[in-house]
């Protein structure tokens, strides 16, 4: 599926320590995800150079801050807003999830505080969001391979990963912004929030 650029697509993100949940099954032009806090989470704080840059949702440099306006902090609910700034951050844009996430508060980035309009960020001229996909494994690894910036959705929809490489059969390697885990299966993958990438 694909939106127009003035289309602007709403997800709400559901959250845990490290990680979020999610409808993804709602119909509603993908805006109904209601944020909500889940217990002990087991969070990664490690960061590592990689071809994508890589950002932890639960940094202590950023950990704490409020989600927009909402009243869950980055390391509850940050993981789809974390994806987004690495991929604006590996294409150039001088931005973390701290400053993406104040930028998007001022900006009119979030619908009901903190749910994330996913083609905003396209107004820094780097991106085109395209829309929530279903895609191939096959598609999915061409659009990998031609520098798109694809974030899956997994843990049964309750997480967002940035995936970055096709390393074998079936699997995806990936900047994971809320756990130490580098892989996830195309089994594992519900959804995709796809961007192209401009300039």
């Amino acid at each position: 599926v694909v939106f127009s650029y003035r289309m602007r697509v709403a997800v709400l993100l559901l959250a845990l320590i490290g990680a979020c949940l999610a409808h993804p099954h709602d119909h509603h032009h993908d805006k109904l995800w209601k944020p909500v806090a889940l217990e002990h989470p087991k969070p990664s704080l490690n960061e590592t150079d990689t071809k994508w840059v890589l950002f932890k949702q639960c940094n202590p440099k950023w950990a704490t801050q409020k989600l927009g306006t909402c009243n869950l902090d980055l390391c509850q609910a940050g993981c789809a807003m974390s994806d987004v700034a690495m991929i604006l951050a590996t294409r150039g844009v001088s931005t973390n999830p701290s400053i993406l996430n104040s930028w998007l508060d001022k900006n009119g980035g979030y619908a009901d505080g903190c749910d994330i309009y996913w083609a905003d960020v396209d107004k820094f001229g780097k991106t085109k969001f395209m829309g929530i996909e279903h895609a191939t494994y096959a598609e999915i690894c061409h659009g990998i391979s031609q520098g798109h910036g694809i974030i899956g959705n997994v843990m049964h929809g309750e997480h967002w990963v940035l995936l970055t490489g096709c390393p074998s059969a079936g699997v995806f390697e990936v900047n994971d912004p809320g756990f130490d885990r580098s892989t996830y299966t195309m089994d594992d993958v519900i959804q995709e929030a796809v961007y192209h990438m401009v300039n």
